[in-house]
């Protein structure tokens, strides 16, 4: 067995690494943990067991041969390149879009909101549109906040938070990232910390901390970060963490970010049945809540499944999760995803961004309604930044 090479993950082939200088994983002898790659390595006896651990994005140590096994082994569960261009920009789309189609719907509860099928960018005639002022095709906190999160991104080369909370203050305060500079649906906790970050509180200690202080403000913003490059998956996990702590200090609220980030870089590879246990693996692998700076009791409270039956579509950032997954994981295609994200209800406009960044990405630009695409409103403030962002893609 220690003369076995170990095979896979992001370093094609070519791992220097031995079975029997990896590090033992509780009493299973036949999983080990590579420090090199964090992930964990699984001892293959024969070709056939190879490519099924291979099949799941498993890293596979070859105990039946002296060289590597090429032919039909994945290379890994989750590279640190970034997602392709164009998925990346459909994301940051299907974020936008889904957010818009969401506000009307805002504060309804399931059985007040139209039927799936009537769920529209613009509403039935005789719907009590939330901010009825607002006109249809508008993003709301969700979009403007992301949006700043990228100007920082493209700003500063990374997670800068002075830089970030000073985009934050100024979406609140003067509609910077915001339709027509029209600043609306502002959440508490958010509200409570750029009070904080106004008053001096440094931006990593500016977010309310407590078990209580974990709605969904940070999640929907987070996507991205997506649009970046990063070395592993603790370092994007981490940076995750990093942007939410400006408005949302709890871990598990950290997690959460966490979580949907590496769970939305999986999907485009591994497709909505296979992205989520990727996620389970990476996530709950024996170094990474240390690498990445969380929480492990939060990860396996985050990650616990019995959430799936509660999913209500709430803005507590767990719930708001769920249900995006569920959105996702129950539909075929993008406008179906978003219907079912809004049949939440409540936080509609929150899930939809959240569910809509995911299938932007599973289904690409191309998949977004084009009548929703063309009534999107506040292109003279998404369009530069685009600009920018595809230029730092071609400078890379």
């Amino acid at each position: 067995m220690s003369t076995a090479p170990i095979d896979g993950c992001r370093l094609r082939y070519e791992c220097p690494m031995r079975w029997d200088t990896l590090e033992r994983v509780g009493r299973d002898e036949s999983v080990r943990f590579c420090g090199q790659c964090q992930s964990a390595v699984h001892w293959a006896d024969t070709e056939e067991q190879a490519i099924a651990f291979g099949r799941q994005g498993k890293c596979v140590a070859l105990g039946f041969l002296d060289a590597p096994v090429l032919g039909e082994m994945s290379i890994g569960p989750l590279s640190p390149e970034e997602l392709p261009p164009e998925l990346a920009e459909a994301g940051l789309w299907g974020l936008l879009v889904g957010d818009a189609v969401g506000v009307p719907y805002e504060f309804h509860p399931p059985h007040a909101l139209p039927p799936l099928e009537a769920i529209d960018l613009v509403p039935p005639r005789g719907f009590p549109r939330a901010h009825a002022g607002v006109p249809p095709g508008t993003w709301s906190d969700d979009g403007a906040q992301a949006l700043a999160l990228l100007d920082t991104l493209l700003s500063t080369g990374g997670v800068d938070l002075k830089h970030f909370a000073g985009n934050i203050k100024a979406w609140l305060h003067e509609g910077r990232f915001a339709v027509n500079r029209s600043v609306f649906d502002v959440g508490r906790q958010t509200a409570t910390a750029i009070n904080r970050l106004m008053a001096g509180v440094a931006p990593e200690q500016a977010g309310p901390s407590t078990e209580q202080d974990n709605g969904n403000g940070a999640l929907m913003r987070v996507f991205p970060l997506l649009m970046h490059s990063w070395r592993s998956p603790h370092h994007l996990a981490h940076a995750a963490a990093q942007q939410s702590k400006v408005t949302h200090g709890h871990p598990r609220s950290h997690v959460a970010c966490a979580a949907y980030c590496l769970w939305v870089s999986a999907l485009h590879r591994w497709g909505p049945a296979r992205a989520w246990a990727v996620i389970e693996d990476i996530m709950q692998g024996p170094t990474f809540a240390d690498n990445a700076g969380l929480s492990e009791e939060e990860i396996e409270f985050v990650l616990d499944p019995a959430w799936r039956a509660k999913a209500s579509g709430s803005g507590y950032v767990v719930d708001t999760l769920w249900s995006a997954r569920i959105a996702v994981e129950e539909t075929g295609d993008y406008a179906s995803c978003i219907r079912r994200a809004i049949a939440f209800g409540h936080d509609t406009d929150t899930t939809a961004a959240v569910a809509g960044a995911a299938a932007g990405v599973l289904y690409g630009l191309d998949g977004i309604p084009a009548a929703w695409r063309e009534a999107l409103r506040g292109r003279d403030v998404l369009d530069p930044l685009m600009a920018r962002w595809r230029q730092r893609v071609t400078e890379r």
